[in-house]
């Protein structure tokens, strides 16, 4: 708008152009214009028009819509009827190249452009209502995140994205998993301000051992860290030893041996980094992790709500103090869902977890499904495809109160059997008040 006029008129009705994206980078305004074909550039300090990036002449540019910038200052542009992503340099002006085809990943209609705090593109597709995601190096497809008839997305013709956290929340409790490794994940609570519990059920190395440690066909291991802006840092994260399951565990066989450190960095209240550094045979990596399950009564960035019949507020660790060195994960899900990990180990002193999502009905959490798995080895040698899940049993937690349960099991595998535990709570989860009827 021009302000030097008593009556200020924009420069869109003065030239009676269709413009469409805008995007700032480096103190120049960068707007795309539908009838000529052009990307223009305008200066935010004077406001004066700059060499275009793309003009009618540019044998590539088509019905360009919205327009985006990666760290490097490389602009896309959404091609709208071309049905591609293009990108140009904006130093030189000139076209670098097609950055995603028209059709990889099903893009039909490139509407929108977001790059999003992983790094990677997100374009919204208009003509089949879906977001992809598109790798942001390579501009490989990485699938849809959101879809027409899961979502009623319809026509989408805008992306955003909030900004990244700088702080951990308490909302940030619940359950995580690199959705490309289905079948191994982290839980994660917030216990207060300044320290988190970590669990992560996985499998081990594919030799079977790591020094004097053999396994059988799985694996966990749990820490404590400091809370450190948006980071949590585990230093000391620990692999146990036990003999014997359930109520035939013995205490004494308990070890408690290093295994390395583990670190989340989140970017938002459900997506993140994971960095672990582990031992010979575990190795070292980094993860993309986005929750799959949040506690209820804990949104993250908004205050806790109170306790509900079908969420009492028992989510938390869980151990029957005369069985100390196994215990069960509790994290209330839904309304009246709830889910459990139990680790604990088998009579030849290998690592088991159990997992299985239950119902809450009154003060009685009821896991009809309890599952174990095996078929698959850690780190790079994981292969969601071979990840083998078998029925184990049932199990029933009935609370006395908000701070003690008996737990009945009964295993359908052999080996397992039938017995009854008195686990008492042993960690509270920030913010997280517990009623129980």
């Amino acid at each position: 708008t021009n302000q030097q006029q008593t009556n200020p008129v924009s420069w869109n009705d003065l030239l009676d152009l269709p413009l469409r994206g805008f995007g700032f980078h480096q103190s120049r305004l960068f707007v795309t214009e539908g009838r000529f074909n052009r990307i223009m550039a305008f200066s935010t300090i004077t406001g004066n028009r700059l060499t275009d990036i793309a003009g009618p002449n540019n044998p590539y540019l088509s019905d360009p819509w919205d327009i985006a910038f990666d760290d490097n200052g490389s602009l896309y542009v959404a091609n709208g009827t071309g049905g591609n992503v293009l990108r140009f340099n904006i130093a030189s002006a000139s076209f670098t190249g097609e950055f995603i085809s028209a059709g990889s990943g099903g893009l039909a209609f490139a509407r929108a452009l977001a790059f999003g705090p992983d790094g990677h593109l997100y374009v919204a597709c208009q003509q089949t209502s879906q977001v992809l995601r598109f790798n942001g190096q390579t501009g490989a497809p990485m699938g849809a995140v959101a879809e027409s008839g899961q979502t009623g997305l319809s026509g989408p013709s805008s992306l955003v994205f909030a900004p990244r956290i700088d702080q951990v929340h308490p909302g940030h409790s619940g359950s995580y998993f690199d959705p490309d490794r289905d079948g191994e994940g982290w839980l994660i609570e917030i216990l207060n301000d300044d320290f988190a519990a970590m669990s992560w059920f996985t499998y081990p190395p594919l030799d079977g051992s790591v020094g004097d440690d053999n396994f059988g066909e799985q694996a966990w291991v749990v820490g404590v860290g400091a809370i450190s802006g948006n980071r949590i840092v585990f230093d000391d994260v620990l692999l146990t030893r036990g003999q014997g399951f359930g109520s035939s565990f013995d205490p004494a066989s308990l070890e408690l041996l290093p295994w390395g450190s583990v670190e989340f960095e989140f970017a938002n209240c459900s997506n993140g980094i994971m960095d672990y550094q582990g031992p010979p045979g575990f190795g070292s990596s980094k993860r993309e992790v986005q929750r799959l399950i949040g506690i209820r009564g804990l949104p993250c960035g908004s205050p806790a709500s109170a306790p509900q019949p079908d969420a009492p507020g028992v989510s938390g660790q869980w151990s029957d103090p005369d069985l100390d060195g196994q215990g069960w994960f509790i994290q209330e899900a839904g309304p009246g869902q709830v889910f459990a990990a139990w680790y604990t180990y088998d009579d030849n002193a290998n690592q088991i977890w159990l997992v299985g999502t239950g119902s809450v009905n009154g003060n009685v959490l009821q896991f009809d499904q309890m599952l174990t798995t095996g078929g698959t080895w850690f780190g790079e040698d994981f292969e969601a495809a071979d990840v083998e899940r078998h029925h184990w049993g049932s199990m029933t937690f009935t609370f006395n109160d908000c701070n003690s349960a008996v737990v009945d099991y009964a295993s359908d595998a052999p080996g397992f059997g039938s017995g009854t535990m008195f686990p008492q709570r042993i960690t509270r989860l920030s913010d997280l008040e517990c009623q129980l009827p």
